[in-house]
């Protein structure tokens, strides 16, 4: 985080582009948030009083906040992607920057290849990270709480079984990122590896060919590629296992809701014809 922390910095230029983004994840998690209500509404007002007037008016208003929502999420996109796009630039000068001012003696046991990792791909990586995965961390966070806020008011015996299965999900979670936190910092130094076997066989060519050595760097190169394929091909396998987790988790939390609902609903429809 202290990492994050330092490149948030830049952020300060586009700190309206950030806060837009901000109000239309919130308008558009909450648009979210209100479509299933309409639906209630149509269905026991509506349809279940059979109020004609009620379901034109209410399906006309689902329409509308559909459209707002599109609407929102388009400039939410758009506002995030100038403001992640915005950061990357800055990064990128300030590095380059910093690589022209730093002295010979750094440059003399400084490795090309790192450097260009440095400025190339863990730039694109913060990009990402701003860009997509901060907004979808946010908006995830955001809706959960929503949901639970709509779930408590509508039924609490339903939304204890769920804050039990969120629980859960969270627990397995984060098991499975303290494992694949330190992968992905193993990646991107076998990635600045490979830069590095790369930018000496080309920039050193002539001589290599002069020497006849084309076979041993490519044992170098392959060795290096795969190392990365190795670290990447584990970081797969880690994410094969923990995505039918999730969607396990998911169906657990349908069917817990069906369970302990529809007993509800057929225990209320028991009392009702019983008189009781």
């Amino acid at each position: 985080m202290k990492h994050l922390l330092r490149a948030a910095k830049f952020l300060k230029s586009y700190k309206w582009q950030a806060i837009g983004a901000f109000l239309c994840l919130l308008f558009t998690n909450g648009a979210m948030l209100v479509q299933p209500q309409f639906t209630r509404l149509i269905i026991d007002r509506g349809i279940g009083e059979g109020n004609i007037n009620l379901v034109l008016w209410l399906t006309f208003a689902m329409v509308g906040f559909a459209v707002l929502r599109a609407v929102f999420s388009f400039l939410q996109g758009a506002l995030m992607a100038r403001t992640a796009q915005g950061l990357a630039y800055d990064l990128r000068n300030h590095i380059y920057a910093q690589i022209q001012a730093l002295s010979f003696s750094y440059h003399d046991q400084a490795q090309t290849g790192q450097l260009m990792t440095r400025a190339t791909s863990d730039v694109d990586m913060v990009q990402k990270f701003v860009g997509n995965g901060f907004l979808m961390m946010v908006g995830a966070v955001l809706m959960m709480l929503g949901s639970l806020v709509f779930l408590f008011v509508t039924n609490w015996q339903l939304s204890l079984a769920t804050l039990a299965i969120v629980i859960f999900t969270f627990s397995v979670f984060g098991a499975i990122a303290s494992r694949i936190r330190p992968l992905f910092k193993i990646v991107q130094e076998r990635l600045s590896k490979l830069n590095v076997v790369l930018q000496e066989n080309l920039a050193g060519v002539r001589v290599i060919k002069a020497f006849v050595r084309e076979p041993y760097e490519l044992d170098r190169y392959t060795a290096a590629n795969q190392e990365l394929y190795d670290i990447n091909l584990r970081l797969g396998r880690i994410f094969s296992i923990f995505m039918p987790m999730i969607m396990l988790t998911a169906s657990m939390a349908v069917l817990s809701v069906y369970w302990i609902g529809g007993g509800q609903v057929i225990t209320g429809f028991d009392k009702a014809v019983l008189g009781l």
